[in-house]
């Protein structure tokens, strides 16, 4: 059975199994399930039994047909939202919560034979009923038991109403209700016996109880206490009032024998039993303890009694093998919450007073969370999932908090940072910090400052970069003022991520700070995120090596405390690395062991942070696959990505998965599929992703070339030049010389289109940027067919043939034609034989190739005034300056020397024209050099 909660699972095998004088009913619903009806609710009142019905089915139902079965507590829930959670961990099996749990489980379930219990709906009814109908039209294998006190009201629901147990029968023990309480009777008491009259004392026992089950159980119950006819007797009309008048008869049954019960119990049992109701989900003894105790009426060491004598009574019920948790029944809750307010109004004088109850409830809680905390539950799969459990009634703590004004909302959200980012529950972190922090008091607190940092966070990953950096900077402001370090370095590790899509080296800088603060004080989890963080920074910047180095760091920290996808991100930072070397397999092997670390092969992840780094796995692929020449698989893999198991939250990820596709389209021809990538990619740009506009404008400046509009495709290079230095990014900046070169090579001036690329082959080389020294090898090879040099594109063309082939990488669709280009001006030159061309020798290394090109290259004819008059060096410069850059800054930026920039710039003046910085930034604008 998939459920996250294996404790109550095992208490609903044990209830089921317990099922007495239900042999129709079972098979009535087994029928129609196989009879293909998809949605069967079974209705009644209260302690009907509606429950142990369902969960019989669902047991029998996965024993026979060895189908996967779902069984979804909703009692708990109080929102949409969480009835889509309960759904979503019950079918997830150990997954845990997105922004979109419904959209998430449809993911999970799609097609698969599954049969989803939806258990205890009627107080949420319209919103279980939109679920159902959800499933219904998007999971066509898909069947729901569902268990209501009245229908969901969905089309095509078939409605069976539970009756009561029979309580009549020639045979005296053949009744349904008889057999129940005679049953439960010997579970009381293992003395107990029942001759003729005690039979018929049971007989008027099942009658005055209508034949309800649970009404019989509490009855049951006492039977170690009080013998059957003096049960009878209790329970005979006139003795008890019998609660309110109003109401279907077997509602008034069911709240007669609960008043019965309740007078039964001892002062002390009856407070006990009042103040149990205030948990949401199964309890401990110790937490009972913790809330129920006062020191006044009720001692905390006598709680384990009247807890025990409780059970034995029926009231609460056993959770699981162990029998370490308990709970209320819903009917019985129900009754201790909403039926006795008079009695816990009077039990102020003892500590029973509903607002002291909750907040004590609330304080135990927020005991529960720091106690977490401090016990490092995040990194720990069991005390995560206690957590988990206890979920409902943290929460519960936390808007009683919050309804207060109280700081113990910020001690709880504080507490549970790390567990909702390891848990990847971004959605429950956003609501819980939004409303902690408006209510509770505004001060600068260690608790405040982790609030807002986790905050940030969130807002950060889910693509609210805005929000998310003036909460960080918040954050990092009252973490000063508190002087707290480890505060200090976790709002710095998050002002990080935030900062890093738009300024990677500011926030390289911040996550610097971080880590040297962390690794002095600490905290394993925030040392992964740092150094992650870090290597992400590196790879946006086009370091490829240290992105790899840090990456591997990262994940052996992440993988270490069980951080996984810190752990699958730094292998993305190791697989880009390998993409820009040509090594294919490796790269694919790295997304590989991404995949392997964020989730089960074929089941999409539920938690955000995961789904991302599943989206960077894909992008992995995806280049893999087109740079294979396989662009059909390249663009399945994109489209499952971007829309299968509903998307992700986190905008990056969106990103990398876009730029890929973009590519793959690029690859096989789709221009118009490779602008559309293009236009979303510089959308997002705009909206504070800036290192994605590298990727756009490189999309768009293809695509410009390969349509022939050379306007256009100079104005995405010189964009990518401006990117290069602000990122700075030097794999930009050579993108951007071969776009200018081929352009030049186009426009009929090869020599320019040789010089341009000459002075940066050298040193793309020695960054390992083997793909792109490969590229701008083809180019070289075309611009030296332009001016005649055929021996010198026929070498370099050769090199770079040898070295594809010996990677496995194949030609984009714009490549293809250049090779071919090429190809037809040797054939028509004569100078080279063109069947023999590529055997003549053996090919050149790209080492050697690079040498070779840089001494055979043509003589460069630069302009002497004008823009295209400047070198690679001098347009730097001036494009910093333009922004309003010292000299200092520039030569900081540019790893130049003070003295070599105002050399540059003098140089620049003269070749432009201009006489000062602001006739120089005026030049650049109007001739849209900058970054549009």
């Amino acid at each position: 059975m998939a459920s996250r909660d294996r404790n109550r699972e095992a208490w609903w095998r044990d209830t089921a199994d317990t099922l007495v004088g239900r042999t129709a009913e079972l098979a009535d619903v087994q029928r129609l399930l196989a009879d293909g009806e998809r949605l069967v609710t079974i209705t009644g009142p209260g302690g009907i039994g509606k429950s142990r019905v369902a969960l019989r089915t669902a047991h029998e139902h996965e024993l026979f047909s060895q189908q996967s079965v779902a069984v979804v507590d909703l009692v708990s829930a109080n929102s949409a939202l969480m009835a889509e959670r309960a759904l979503l961990d019950a079918v997830a099996d150990g997954s845990h919560v997105t922004a979109q749990p419904l959209t998430a489980a449809v993911g999970v379930i799609h097609d698969r034979h599954w049969l989803v219990v939806l258990e205890t709906c009627e107080h949420l009814l319209a919103d279980v009923a939109h679920m159902a109908r959800t499933l219904l039209a998007t999971c066509p294998n898909v069947r729901m038991l569902a268990t209501s006190r009245s229908p969901l009201g969905v089309p095509g629901e078939v409605v069976r109403l539970l009756p009561p147990l029979d309580v009549e029968g020639a045979d005296p023990q053949a009744p349904g209700a008889v057999r129940l309480f005679l049953d439960r009777a010997e579970l009381a008491d293992r003395e107990f016996t029942a001759d003729e009259t005690v039979l018929g004392d049971v007989r008027r026992v099942v009658r005055a109880l209508d034949g309800i089950p649970l009404a019989i159980e509490l009855a049951a119950a006492r039977t170690r206490m009080l013998s059957v006819a003096q049960i009878a007797e209790s329970l005979s009309p006139g003795r008890l009032s019998g609660g309110s008048r109003g109401g279907d008869v077997r509602h008034r049954t069911m709240r007669r024998c609960l008043d019965w019960s309740y007078q039964m119990l001892g002062a002390e049992e009856q407070a006990v039993f009042r103040r149990l109701a205030v948990f949401e989900a199964p309890w401990t003894l110790e937490a009972a303890a913790g809330v129920c105790a006062d020191g006044v009426g009720v001692t905390a060491d006598r709680i384990p009694e009247v807890v025990a004598s409780l059970h034995t009574q029926s009231l609460v019920t056993g959770v699981g093998a162990g029998g370490g948790r308990f709970r209320m029944l819903l009917p019985i809750r129900d009754y201790a919450l909403h039926a006795l307010p008079e009695a816990a109004d009077g039990d102020e004088a003892r500590g029973g007073a509903p607002e002291e109850l909750a907040e004590r409830h609330m304080r135990y809680f927020v005991g529960v969370a720091e106690d977490a905390e401090r016990q490092g539950a995040e990194l720990d799969p069991e005390l995560r999932a206690g957590l988990d459990e206890q979920g409902p009634d943290i929460r519960r703590a936390l808007a009683e908090a919050c309804r207060r004004g109280a700081s113990e909302a910020l001690r709880i959200t504080a507490a549970l940072s790390g567990y909702w980012r390891i848990a990847g529950r971004l959605c429950e972190a956003e609501g819980a910090t939004r409303f902690a922090l408006a209510t509770a008091p505004e001060q600068s607190t260690v608790t405040r400052a982790r609030t807002l940092a986790t905050r940030a966070n969130v807002l950060a990953w889910t693509g609210d970069l805005p929000g998310a950096r003036r909460v960080a900077q918040e954050a990092v402001t009252v973490a000063d003022e508190t002087d707290d370090v480890s505060a200090r370095a976790y709002a710095a590790v998050r002002l990080g991520t935030v900062v890093a899509p738009g300024d990677p080296t500011g926030a390289s800088a911040l996550f610097a700070s971080g880590i040297d603060s962390v690794e002095e004080h600490g905290d394993p989890s925030l040392l992964a995120d740092a150094l992650v963080g870090l290597a992400l920074c590196r790879l946006w910047q086009g370091d490829y090596r240290e992105a790899a180095d840090l990456g591997s760091r990262a994940a052996a920290e992440g993988v270490a405390i069980g951080f996984d996808n810190v752990g699958a991100l730094g292998r993305w930072c190791a697989a880009h690395h390998a993409l820009v070397r040509g090594e294919l397999r490796r790269a694919a092997s790295l997304a590989a062991e991404m995949l392997e670390l964020t989730g089960a092969d074929g089941v999409e992840p539920t938690n955000e942070v995961d789904r991302f780094a599943r989206n960077c796995a894909a992008e992995i692929r995806i280049v893999v696959a087109a740079a294979q020449g396989d662009t059909r698989t390249a663009l399945a893999i994109a489209e499952v990505a971007v829309l299968g198991g509903g998307g992700t939250l986190v905008p990056m990820g969106v990103a990398a998965v876009v730029r890929a596709a973009g590519f793959a389209q690029l690859s096989s021809g789709d221009l118009a599929g490779a602008e559309r990538s293009a236009r979303r990619l510089h959308t997002m740009a705009d909206n504070g992703l800036v290192v994605i506009g590298r990727y756009a404008h490189e999309i768009s400046a293809q695509v410009a070339l390969v349509r022939g509009d050379i306007a256009a495709a100079r104005g995405h290079a010189a964009a990518l030049a401006t990117l290069a230095v602000t990122l700075p990014n030097p794999h930009a900046a050579v993108v951007s010389r071969i776009v200018e070169a081929e352009a030049d090579a186009l426009e009929g001036d090869p020599t320019k289109a040789e010089g341009d690329l000459q002075e940066v082959l050298i040193g793309a080389l020695a960054d390992g940027l083997d793909v792109v020294v490969v590229a701008a090898l083809e180019v070289l090879a075309e611009a030296s067919t332009g001016r005649g040099a055929f021996q010198r594109a026929a070498a370099l063309l050769g090199a770079a043939d040898a070295w594809r082939e010996s990677h496995g990488v194949r030609r984009a669709f714009a490549e293809d034609r250049r090779r071919d280009r090429i190809l037809a001006a040797l054939a028509r030159s004569g100078a080279v034989d063109a069947d023999t061309w590529g055997h003549a020798e053996a090919p050149m290394s790209l080492a050697a190739a690079v040498r070779y090109a840089d001494r055979t290259q043509g003589r460069r004819r630069r302009p002497d005034r004008g823009w295209g008059g400047l070198t690679p060096a001098e347009r730097d410069v001036v494009l910093l300056a333009a922004q309003g850059l010292s000299n200092p800054e520039i030569a900081q930026r540019l790893f130049i020397a003070r003295a070599t920039v105002k050399a540059h710039l003098s140089k620049s003046y003269a070749k432009l024209g201009v006489a000062n910085r602001t006739e120089l930034a005026s030049y650049v604008r109007q001739a849209g050099h900058t970054n549009p």
